[in-house]
């Protein structure tokens, strides 16, 4: 007469972990594109140092202001993007944190759930140990009331 567990919010803990897994890929995903950007910000403060340096050396060597001209808007083009490669650094930072907190909180949501399924299954199993315990107490006063000698 055994009763076979189930855990009645079985579909909503699938859902936990399958909303949980998202979550995760989401924010797995942003940090991926933050470290992207970080990597090509690192690249483009090396480019604007060295094109620094090479106006530094065509300046000592003398250069004409077309040519002085020419090297400040490359260093101009090259600060707005890092600009804006700072902006979109920012902005990435802030969904991280907010795809952190969704992941968390469903990994929370998840864990909670994990652990009233493992209640429900520990009372379950109690439940059968008392059901066997009062079978066997009545197999045993049966057998004592037909046979009182043993």
């Amino acid at each position: 007469m055994r009763m076979r567990f189930r855990f009645r919010l079985e579909s909503i803990l699938k859902l936990r972990e399958h909303e949980e897994e998202l979550a995760r890929e989401k924010l797995l995903r942003i940090r991926t594109e933050i470290s992207d950007l970080e990597e090509r910000l690192s690249n483009l403060e090396f480019e604007e140092s060295k094109y620094k340096r090479k106006m530094m050396e065509s300046m000592r060597k003398g250069v004409s202001g077309g040519e002085i001209r020419e090297w400040i808007l490359i260093l101009d083009l090259l600060k707005m993007e890092r600009d804006s490669i700072l902006n979109d650094l920012r902005k990435l930072r802030d969904m991280e944190q907010k795809a952190l907190d969704d992941y968390l909180d469903k990994r929370k949501e998840r864990k909670a759930l994990e652990k009233l399924k493992e209640r429900s299954l520990r009372d379950h199993l109690e439940e059968i140990e008392r059901a066997e315990r009062i079978s066997m107490d009545e197999v045993a006063e049966r057998r004592h009331h037909w046979n009182p000698s043993i």
